[in-house]
């Protein structure tokens, strides 16, 4: 107990006050990463997205959002690929060293319900799979893992850019990461239609879920979803939000696979 207090205080002290400050005050992580971070709590990034649905119901535009989830996101840490975001952000080799030298010897078991799993996670060679839910570094370092993902995938998905009707607040819209939670936005102008949405956004689902597996993650399909929000005239010609789910498709991850289905967004949320 006494070795377990002062290694998760070690791992606090060169995480949460070692190399994450410096980053931020070096300005390199991406702004798209929330959580640990002044300024991107889970409210910052709540009240930035009803900013940015309140201009797209102001103009009306056409876009999708992806809600995405990980499957067990602190357990399928592996080592070497977070030890080398770490070390994209100047963190300490020696701290490094120590961590991967104690998390390979160090037994670690899953407790659950069923009682402990004794085969999990308790093996000598790599890949060392997982820091384990309450590991005091583990989100800190999972934040620069993150940001390298975000870094790659903007390699490949530009960001789009919205403004308000008065052309006073303009908004560059990408994804939005909270940790292991990440809210894809894909949008094609403000005449695109739902089909020409969904096989963007299945591009950029597929993009960021090969970028994950890369590290060692997979999505988790059960709990990602998509919100669609598509325009069209009534009776008198006014443009309202579409709701019709019989013709929102599954969107496809891969050729076999179809990870969730979009639904049309009636309200504001």
């Amino acid at each position: 107990m006494i070795f377990e207090a002062d290694w998760q205080l070690l791992l606090k002290w060169h995480s949460s006050h070692g190399f994450l400050p410096r980053t931020e005050q070096s300005g390199t992580l991406n702004y798209a990463q929330g959580d640990g971070r002044k300024g991107r709590s889970a409210i910052d990034q709540a009240v930035q997205h009803v900013v940015e649905n309140e201009i797209v119901h102001l103009q009306q535009r056409s876009t999708l959002d992806l809600y995405l989830n990980l499957h067990t996101c602190f357990d399928l840490m592996v080592e070497a690929c977070h030890n080398l975001a770490c070390r994209r952000h100047g963190v300490d080799i020696a701290y490094l060293k120590l961590h991967a030298v104690t998390h390979k010897a160090t037994k670690y078991y899953v407790r659950h319900k069923f009682g402990v799993s004794h085969d999990f996670n308790t093996f000598a060679q790599h890949p060392w799979h997982g820091a384990g839910q309450g590991a005091a570094d583990a989100a800190l370092r999972y934040i620069v893992l993150s940001d390298t993902l975000i870094d790659a995938y903007h390699s490949k998905i530009a960001p789009s850019c919205i403004h308000d009707p008065m052309k006073l607040i303009q908004v560059l819209r990408s994804l939005k990461s909270f940790i292991d939670d990440v809210v894809l936005h894909a949008s094609l102008g403000p005449y695109a239609t739902y089909n020409e949405l969904r096989d963007r956004a299945a591009e950029q689902v597929q993009w960021w879920d090969q970028l994950v597996h890369v590290t060692g993650g997979a999505l988790n399909p059960k709990k990602c979803c998509a919100i669609a929000y598509t325009w069209t005239p009534d009776t008198n010609g006014i443009l309202s939000l579409q709701n019709n789910p019989i013709e929102r498709d599954p969107i496809p991850t891969s050729p076999d696979q179809s990870l969730m289905s979009a639904h049309s967004n009636s309200t504001d949320e």
